[in-house]
């Protein structure tokens, strides 16, 4: 810049996009799509270093049941004294089979590795009937270092590996299921669970595909097909749309164009 040049207007740097937002939370996805089908029973699948902000969430309340069934990972059960006295997810995943729970939808925080990811979403399948739901939490992860390996500390801001897990497993579901993200809160994961017709009179709904891994190994290689993949894997729904759809008695999937 010379003496006499004018000084220029600072640039803002790096505008967020849309999905790095909180204008629709998790708990507001919950909440509109109770109201729209009126839904009666859900259950949340939490760990205590990944979804305590749901404890006591009025949203909750409006069903007639909320179950919470909460699980502790390793690391969690290192850093947090309260996680030691959780069962493990695979406790976790033997006690929903002998109990057989059954819910009209699952709100998924798990935590954010794959495995846990894939058991996670399989055990809300198995909960849920003809027309179910299930939300999961951030499944849109705004750049590599929330993609990246598992922190060390549980409170960190970590997406992980959800993402893989919310692609393999939403491609292979059966013929007439439909999923979408909000771009809001980390991504908030919707799937709307539609078994096929000669399984509809019963009440588990079960993939009908095995479950492929699309995106490359190594953090930044997926990350990279992620970026490049993320319009046709997740199907992303701006606030604008979906606040739109929220507020629309048609539901939030009617006409909705992946």
């Amino acid at each position: 810049m010379n003496a006499h040049s004018e000084p220029k207007a600072v640039e803002p740097a790096n505008e967020p996009q849309p999905r790095f937002l909180l204008t629709v939370r998790k708990w507001d996805v919950i909440d509109t799509l109770r109201r729209q089908h009126s839904l009666q029973t859900m259950v949340q699948i939490l760990t205590p270093a990944t979804g305590s902000d749901m404890h006591g969430r009025p949203e909750l309340a409006q069903f007639m049941s909320a179950t919470t069934l909460m699980y502790a990972s390793d690391l969690a059960r290192d850093q947090i004294e309260a996680a030691r006295s959780l069962p493990t997810l695979d406790e976790l995943m033997a006690s929903h089979l002998a109990n057989s729970l059954k819910t009209e939808l699952v709100f998924i925080d798990c935590w954010h590795s794959y495995d846990d990811s894939v058991q996670v979403l399989e055990l809300a399948l198995s909960m849920l009937p003809h027309g179910g739901f299930i939300v999961m939490h951030d499944c849109d992860p705004p750049d590599l270092e929330a993609a990246g390996p598992p922190p060390a500390n549980c409170g960190e801001l970590w997406c992980g590996d959800t993402w893989r897990a919310f692609v393999d497993f939403t491609t292979s579901l059966p013929s007439g299921c439909e999923w979408f993200v909000v771009e809001s809160d980390f991504g908030v994961g919707v799937i709307r669970v539609m078994a096929p017709k000669r399984n509809r009179g019963r009440w588990r709904t079960k993939r009908v595909q095995p479950l492929a891994r699309l995106a490359p190994e190594g953090y930044e290689a997926g990350w990279n097909w992620f970026v490049e993949n993320r319009d046709a894997v997740l199907h992303p729904m701006s606030i604008s749309d979906w606040q739109r759809r929220a507020n629309d008695s048609t539901g939030v999937f009617a006409h909705y164009n992946r």
